[in-house]
């Protein structure tokens, strides 16, 4: 928010160094790490965030468009689809009509991929969504999911400070 991006990076770094189960820090590394074009790095920050919240819409669009940076259709597809169905909104709804337009005809006839373009039709007549725009949407974190997280990681802060023993049971003032 202050713009110094190449110090919040560093202090993210060293936030996963310590604290590496803390879905927001992997998060925010792969939206960083897509900006900044370094799609790999993002797609490892992505997947550990998936590890600690495997329904995350966010998490699986950005590494949706991770993937289709680096040709990975089938996974960009396969990770866009369960962002809309986790998600269901005009944003992660135009990414997988655009992420199936990207794909190779050949891999359009593949199975798996039917449920996939399926959903994006319906949703696409749902949101007005016309055909592919051309263009992909990284997102960020909800507003409810930036305040339900904040309470979360308060769970597992760590503090430090001065006690005293006052008594033999092991009473700390």
């Amino acid at each position: 928010n202050s713009n110094q991006t190449l110090q919040a990076i560093k202090k993210l770094e060293e936030a996963i160094h310590l604290y590496p189960n803390s879905f927001r820090a992997q998060f925010t590394m792969g939206y960083l790490m897509v900006l900044a074009d370094k799609y790999p790095d993002a797609v490892r920050y992505f997947q550990t965030a998936l590890r600690m919240e495997p329904k995350s819409a966010e998490t699986l669009n950005n590494l949706g468009v991770a993937y289709m940076q680096q040709h990975q259709y089938l996974d960009a597809i396969n990770s866009l689809y369960k962002a809309a169905e986790y998600g269901d909104s005009k944003e992660l709804c135009q990414n997988l009509v655009n992420g199936i337009a990207s794909l190779p005809p050949i891999a359009r006839n593949t199975p798996t991929i039917k449920p996939a373009m399926d959903a994006a039709s319906l949703l696409a007549s749902k949101y007005g969504i016309n055909g592919p725009s051309g263009t992909v949407t990284i997102v960020g974190l909800s507003e409810k999911r930036k305040k339900r997280g904040s309470e979360e990681d308060d769970r597992f802060a760590v503090s430090a400070g001065t006690g005293f023993f006052i008594n033999d049971q092991g009473l700390i003032i």
